[in-house]
């Protein structure tokens, strides 16, 4: 025998455990066969924003979400809490900016690309960091996390600034291993620290 069928969310929580975000009132419908899977229009509430998307299992056996959403500097700030430095940096900017998500969840590793023009946050700092919230600045972020390896975050901000590290996880939480910032060329990791 064959099986398939549809599960509707109607403003449900999901929670699927390990690193992989909660999804808050989400709603949509999710289309199931023995061999396959997929969503399209479906919308949650993950980390403070609202966005929406389509999931499917891809012909390697991945799950792949494909989102979008409106995001701001508050949007960060859970995720932020327990580093004052960080929250302090936020304070300069304001706004927000359409968004853009890849993520693929696999047996043994989770990836997220996050891409945005920034178009409608504006960044107070000096040039050439600063922006205003009309000029675009092409950005990227990624995080990639596998089974028994240190979590790998790397951003890009434009041509103006990058950086990469590298986190592992412990009984306090995450630790930083390696990180890099650079302006202008490519960061490069250290052997170890910053």
């Amino acid at each position: 025998s064959r099986v398939a069928g549809e599960l509707d969310f109607s403003g449900n929580d999901i929670a699927f455990g390990g690193s992989i975000p909660e999804l808050g009132q989400a709603s949509g419908r999710l289309h199931f066969t023995q061999d396959h899977y997929w969503g399209e229009k479906l919308t949650a509430n993950v980390w403070g924003m609202r966005a929406s998307g389509r999931l499917t299992r891809t012909a390697g056996g991945d799950t792949e979400i494909l989102a979008s959403a409106r995001v701001s500097p508050e949007t960060a700030r859970p995720l932020l809490e327990s580093r004052p430095e960080a929250l302090a940096m936020l304070q300069r900017i304001q706004g927000s900016a359409e968004a853009s998500a890849r993520i693929l969840v696999s047996d043994h590793s989770t990836q997220v690309r996050v891409t945005s023009s920034l178009q409608g946050i504006s960044v107070r700092l000096p040039r050439p960091f600063g922006k205003h919230s009309e000029e675009e600045v092409p950005s990227v972020f990624n995080w990639i996390s596998r089974d028994g390896a240190p979590l790998e975050i790397s951003a890009r901000y434009g041509d103006k600034a990058n950086g990469i590290a590298r986190l592992a996880t412990g009984p306090s939480g995450l630790r930083l291993v390696q990180a890099a910032l650079a302006a202008g060329e490519q960061a490069q990791l250290p052997a170890r620290g910053l």
